[in-house]
């Protein structure tokens, strides 16, 4: 996004992956909490808050161009965006409620 917020008008966030993004890993999430690895995941964690952010508050539109899976951090970009180009076939979600985790980007507010 700053790279983008130099040279250009927008910013349009996609990729040609099977799934725009199926969420984070909550198996190494849990295993990094187990081996109490607090600075490891709190840099993880901070750095997706500030990414989220920067999507939210940037001088130029950005548009997410989700498709397929889209679930946790994927939607909660999706829902920080300016604009949103969905795929007909897309399943967007916040998962996390349904492993009793609180989603981390701002899928809460």
């Amino acid at each position: 996004i700053d790279m983008a917020e130099k040279d250009y008008r927008a910013v349009v966030i996609g990729n040609d992956g099977a799934n725009f993004s199926a969420g984070a890993n909550v198996g190494m999430i849990f295993m990094m909490a187990v081996e109490q690895e607090w600075e490891e995941l709190n840099m993880a964690i901070r750095m997706f808050q500030n990414t989220s952010m920067r999507i939210r508050y940037s001088s130029i539109p950005v548009v997410v161009a989700p498709h397929n899976l889209t679930l946790g951090g994927g939607c909660e970009f999706s829902l920080h965006a300016d604009h949103v180009q969905l795929n007909a076939e897309t399943y967007m979600g916040l998962v996390e409620f349904g492993v009793g985790v609180i989603p981390g980007g701002g899928g809460t507010k």
